[in-house]
């Protein structure tokens, strides 16, 4: 017996180096060091973002991952004693820590050396897990480049001991937020990296009731906000001199801390703010501009729900109010984009230019809305119809003309993809008979591009231009990129009432 398990031993073996030998002679096994570790680093990063997704208001429950919480590159390990080899000294395949199973945890700690750790907690992780978690994680303090996770209010102490425990010397991005009420009495933040977080630059926080050190985050260029106390984050704002791009996500929290009428806030380096559409839920919306001082040619984004109707709008530019030194935002540009769902977006640009440069950032103010709400909340309310919402926000802007909001009236006008917003055009530009008001006097441009004509759409705008050239306030180039619908002598007439007809 002991004779026939030797040789069964012998044959595996025999059969495994044959087996090696075999595998050597693959092509694959022959593969430089380098080019497999450029293979793993795709494989690790293609498989750790199909399940390694971070979001503040995942509702997912599950404690544990589908995966058992392995590390993405622990399949290439499994391949070959060279693969696994190639693999386990190479650190930076291992420094991607989301998982919070203690001994993965471990082992990507381990195998990650000193490489500098991106850490991101699911927000599907059941609270005592997490905090164990943080609890190992942020040992790790001093190494930890990236850093975001969501848990529970009632363990914010705790947590905010745990980030306070160590220097941040290499932390980049900071993303936590938290769920639930904030407790009533909330330990200070002074001490939060022990003040050290040198290269911290972005940061993001949800349901942030604490007050904010008055160093720690002075390098911040990028910030995004939601669920803060006005007045705590008119405090931050004030901490952040080198602040570049603000999002606002509305739903501040309610507070009794009083805020001087004439306090200012100056963000001389604010290059872009970006309001997501929950802010107009928020009345303190409005406060918070009234409060700011922004440079003359900061760029704003406004994502905004038809539903909700116009005066929000309104209300939020008249509390955009002067810089401290003397002058308004000047908006020489301003857009409007649709942005129903399951469908492509659609746009209409306004400028004070007859150039147009198609760059995002030479556009200082845009309205991101969409139309597929309903105007009004009485049962019947009748539906929102883009092309009027479009030409009507225009209208609002244009209002704040006499407060110098823009740097001249309106040159030039660009249509892309709705064919609803040709009637919201024609509609825009007719001079009402015995009215001394012009629309639109400055116009002098019209760019239209892959609209689908429908029925008299096109006849009618060409009478309007025919009116405007009776009134001496003509169009003079009129450009229909990639519009179909279109007859030879549907471009004729517009010939007869402008002067330059292009695209087409």
């Amino acid at each position: 017996m002991m004779h026939t398990d030797e040789n069964s031993a012998a044959l595996a073996e025999s059969a495994r180096v044959l087996r090696s030998r075999s595998n050597s002679q693959v092509p694959i096994s022959r593969l430089p060091d380098e080019i497999l570790l450029i293979i793993f680093k795709y494989f690790e990063e293609n498989t750790r973002l199909s399940v390694f997704d971070f979001n503040f208001d995942d509702d997912d429950d599950d404690e544990e991952d589908d995966d058992g919480g392995a590390p993405a590159c622990l399949a290439v390990t499994h391949v070959s004693r060279h693969w696994r080899q190639v693999a386990l000294e190479r650190p930076t395949l291992w420094r991607f820590v989301g998982s919070t199973s203690i001994l993965w945890l471990d082992i990507m700690l381990e195998r990650s050396q000193e490489t500098p750790l991106v850490v991101k907690c699911r927000t599907g992780t059941s609270d005592s897990i997490l905090v164990k978690t943080l609890e190992k994680i942020l040992l790790h303090l001093p190494r930890i480049k990236h850093l975001e996770f969501h848990a529970i209010s009632h363990n914010s102490d705790r947590i905010m001991e745990l980030l306070s425990s160590q220097p941040a010397p290499m932390l980049e991005t900071l993303k936590i937020g938290f769920s639930g009420m904030l407790p009533t009495t909330e330990s200070t933040t002074n001490t939060i990296f022990q003040g050290e977080a040198p290269l911290l630059r972005s940061l993001q926080v949800f349901n942030w009731g604490r007050r904010w050190p008055s160093c720690t985050f002075e390098g911040i260029r990028t910030l995004q906000v939601e669920r803060m106390q006005l007045s705590d984050l008119l405090t931050a704002l004030q901490c952040m001199p080198s602040l570049e791009q603000l999002t606002f996500m509305g739903g501040m929290l309610q507070s009794n801390q009083p805020i001087p009428i004439n306090s200012k806030v100056t963000l001389a380096r604010l290059k872009n703010i970006t309001l997501d559409e929950n802010w107009s839920q928020d009345a303190q919306a409005v406060s918070l501009f009234r409060h700011l001082a922004l440079p003359v040619d900061v760029n704003i984004l406004i994502r905004h729900l038809s539903s909700e109707g116009l005066q929000p709008i309104a209300d939020l530019l008249s509390g955009m109010d002067k810089h401290s030194c003397g002058s308004t935002p000047v908006f020489r540009s301003m857009r409007a984009i649709q942005s129903p769902p399951w469908s492509i977006g659609y746009s209409v640009e306004f400028s004070t230019s007859t150039t147009f440069t198609r760059k995002d950032d030479s556009v200082r103010l845009t309205i991101d809305f969409n139309c597929y709400g309903y105007v009004g909340d009485e049962p019947g309310a009748t539906r929102a119809d883009p092309q009027d919402i479009v030409f009507e926000m225009c209208n609002i802007i244009a209002e704040r003309r006499r407060q110098t909001f823009f740097a001249g009236q309106f040159e030039s006008i660009y249509l892309h993809g709705n064919p609803g917003f040709i009637r919201g055009l024609t509609d825009a530009l007719r001079i009402v008979e015995g009215s001394p008001k012009v629309p639109y006097p400055s116009l002098r441009v019209l760019l239209l591009r892959d609209i689908s004509f429908e029925g008299d759409e096109l006849q009618d705008l060409v009478d309007v231009l025919r009116m405007r050239v009776q009134k001496d306030v003509s169009v003079q180039e009129l450009s229909l990129r990639r519009c179909t619908n279109l007859s030879a002598d549907q471009v004729d007439l517009c010939r007869e009432v402008v002067e330059v007809v292009s695209g087409f």
